[in-house]
């Protein structure tokens, strides 16, 4: 996203970012194809996972408000004529992310970069904990 300027577009592709990862990590679970059949909606794919990782630990539970927070600017983005993605709400949202799950700051943060970072720092998250996860019920099943 490093050549992405325009906000909308940053929300849009933070977006698929999130969602690459859930699928990557469904993946890990259930087969691609099987997940792809359902045609299931990005919110309903979030759900699946933290109940196919059995995640109801308050770290799953904070990366899935942050990432159902994102979901709803998307869909106002797609369904509201006159949305502003310069809006407060996404700022507030992009800092609450980086409170709760600090990035390495590697440039002054502007609006953009905060945003930029703020989708960086949660796609780490969602990751790395389905990961651990999948992990762990591997070493609990004997895998």
């Amino acid at each position: 996203m490093d050549e992405v300027t325009d906000t909308e577009l940053i929300l849009l592709k933070g977006h698929l970012l999130l969602e690459s990862v859930i699928d990557q990590s469904l993946g890990h679970l259930v087969r691609r194809d099987g997940v792809d059949s359902l045609n299931i909606s990005f919110a309903k794919k979030l759900q699946l996972l933290r109940l196919l990782h059995d995640m109801d630990h308050e770290q799953f539970l904070k990366i899935q408000a942050f990432t159902l927070q994102v979901n709803r600017l998307r869909n106002k983005l797609a369904h509201e004529l006159n949305f502003d993605s310069s809006a407060s709400e996404f700022e507030r949202w992009a800092n609450a992310v980086l409170d709760a799950f600090p990035a390495t700051k590697i440039s002054k943060y502007t609006f953009r970069t905060k945003i930029v970072h703020a989708f960086a720092s949660l796609a780490s998250q969602l990751g790395a904990t389905a990961e651990v996860h999948v992990g762990r019920r591997a070493a609990k099943e004997g895998l």
